[in-house]
């Protein structure tokens, strides 16, 4: 099959994540490893990072079943163990990318959103019923809410307001304010694609 651009980007990046020191990776993020995988979960799924070539996989059977990672979550990933800053906390405030000071001019990142706010619109039973899978804390001040643990030292909030007579449905993802000490801006996009990707595929199995 002819590789897409996406996993020449990817095969590109292995070797500069590759260049990361491993060992600081382990220590600021408590990673299981051996000598051949760095261990993580992300949105609760294992997966393995491996040390000789980079590549990411996933399995939820004890890697009995294993799958290549896709783009969105192994370039979270790589970003995150290899970008975060020494010393990354969280600050336990949550804010939409646009209350972020790094990008004040960025004012409707919703609108990336949109087209999971239609999907997702009234269809809360089934979104609540996929989150609280994802091991997910209920929020409350809106149809439908929830805390996500993207990884398990990093959660991720979403805020979903059913549209009515006179506004279109409304989906929200809440960021810890310190998020760019994690990784990068763009990376958001990555990581939120992959998650709300993720739970819709949840939805409808």
């Amino acid at each position: 099959m002819e590789k897409t651009n996406y996993d020449i980007a990817l095969e590109r990046t292995r070797p500069v994540f590759l260049a990361y020191d491993q060992e600081k990776m382990i220590q600021k993020f408590s990673l299981d490893h051996d000598r051949d995988y760095l261990y993580l979960r992300m949105l609760c799924r294992p997966y393995r990072i491996s040390r000789e070539s980079g590549l990411a996989e996933w399995s939820e059977d004890g890697f009995q079943t294993i799958r290549t990672g896709g783009y969105n979550d192994t370039m979270t990933i790589y970003d995150v163990l290899g970008y975060s800053k020494d010393g990354c906390r969280l600050s336990g405030n949550f804010t939409t990318l646009s209350g972020l000071r790094y990008n004040s001019a960025f004012r409707s990142p919703d609108q990336f959103y949109q087209e999971y706010a239609d999907y997702f619109d009234s269809r809360t039973q089934k979104l609540d019923q996929a989150c609280a899978r994802l091991e997910g804390i209920r929020l409350e001040g809106c149809d439908s809410g929830w805390q996500l643990p993207l990884f398990d030292f990093l959660p991720v909030r979403i805020q979903l307001w059913n549209a009515d007579e006179e506004f279109p449905a409304s989906l929200r993802i809440l960021w810890d304010e310190n998020i760019l000490d994690f990784m990068h801006f763009e990376t958001t996009f990555y990581a939120a694609g992959h998650m709300l990707g993720r739970i819709r595929a949840m939805m409808e199995s």
